[in-house]
């Protein structure tokens, strides 16, 4: 007979069976359930290697996510691949809508960018500049809107007071209201963001991108346009290549009555690497300056320079909704191009018999929505 400690594992073993009977054994008569929620699939693509084992079978992978960085002709990210990767989210997610998503994310890729030149130089100069002109924007803001009286000096003193912010430590100066405070701590924060990603060209995006998100319809930013026009200069000043930083400046500046300055951008971006977008911005702004011939010649290139692109990719899928995935390195132009166009060459460029200029661009009732991004 088994002793005591013997009969309690024999228990033992028999209650675990039993147990185990209970759990995987369905009753014989058990009704089946008639809608079983199937587990969640999910749509990949793979890619199929050729064999390199022993044993000749061919291996698949995943493909990985398809990037959202912009390109631009002349200009290489450069980054480490993590921050290339948060990048390409920060694109995804503003071309998907989620601006206030994207904006927070393009935050985070420039203080990853600083984080990395800082572990190249052994410093902390570089976050520390980020830090200071990203709090520069937000304190920016409380000398704005309703919060103070803009015509009011001492309210500008009183707030300005106890900021970390330094262009107004030394006292306001007599006349100084509320506008002017805002742009002296804009100038601020444009130095402190270009120091802090001067060293790495692929930053120029992030700051692009983060400007798009200032003025996305829907958004309710204040001092949108100043705060993207501010952070397009950045971006400019980092990568003078930046095309599309360009084009979205000289969107603003003209939107803002600032012709010249738009058109140096729009001939600027032409130069370097021409769009349709850029000359048709540019043809606005020649119209508006009242040179038709110019604005002629400017837009039939941009037609012309269209029409090519199509040629090249009939097959290519419609753009996405948002332009920052335009591929902006897909055509050049000859320096003869670049420049005004003469009058003499503009009749065998344009058919008069043609819709007119002005028809063409409706200014008359579309004035806020011509220039193209």
């Amino acid at each position: 007979m088994p002793s005591a400690p013997n009969r309690a594992w024999v228990v033992c073993i028999l209650l675990a069976t039993s147990v185990s009977g209970c759990a995987t054994t369905a009753p014989r008569n058990a009704p089946v359930a008639d809608k079983v929620t199937p587990a969640p699939t999910r749509t990949v693509q793979t890619i199929r290697l050729e064999p390199s084992h022993v044993d000749g079978q061919t291996s698949w992978i995943i493909e990985p996510d398809v990037p959202r960085i912009p390109k631009i002709h002349g200009v290489e990210p450069q980054l480490p691949p993590h921050i290339e990767q948060r990048l390409s989210r920060a694109f995804d997610l503003a071309q998907r809508g989620a601006t206030y998503s994207a904006n927070s994310e393009f935050r985070e890729v420039l203080a990853l960018c600083a984080l990395e030149l800082d572990a190249r130089n052994n410093l902390t100069t570089h976050r520390d500049a980020l830090h200071q002109g990203l709090l520069a924007l937000d304190e920016a803001d409380e000398i704005s809107g309703q919060r103070i009286d803009w015509s009011d000096m001492a309210d500008v003193r009183l707030v300005t007071a106890g900021h970390s912010t330094p262009v107004l430590h030394n006292g306001v100066p007599a006349g100084i209201d509320s506008i002017q405070a805002v742009q002296l701590y804009y100038s601020f924060a444009e130095e402190r963001f270009a120091y802090a990603c001067q060293e790495m060209p692929g930053a120029s995006l992030a700051y692009y991108g983060l400007a798009r998100t200032f003025v996305q319809p829907g958004t309710r930013y204040t001092h949108a346009a100043g705060k993207a026009a501010m952070l397009q200069r950045v971006a400019l000043r980092i990568e003078p290549k930046n095309v599309l930083a360009g084009n979205e400046l000289g969107v603003l500046l003209a939107q803002h009555g600032h012709l010249n300055e738009a058109e140096s951008l729009f001939e600027q971006c032409v130069a370097t690497d021409a769009t349709p977008e850029a000359w048709q911005n540019l043809s606005v702004v020649y119209a508006r300056k009242g040179d038709v011939t110019a604005s002629r010649a400017a837009l039939s290139a941009g037609s012309k320079l269209a029409a090519s692109h199509h040629a090249m990719k009939p097959l290519a899928p419609a753009a996405a909704s948002s332009d920052a995935t335009v591929d902006a390195g897909t055509a050049r132009v000859t320096t003869e191009m670049t420049k005004k166009p003469d009058s003499n060459n503009v009749a065998s460029e344009v058919d008069e018999n043609q819709q007119g200029i002005w028809a063409k661009l409706n200014l008359s009732q579309r004035i806020p929505n011509v220039f193209r991004r």
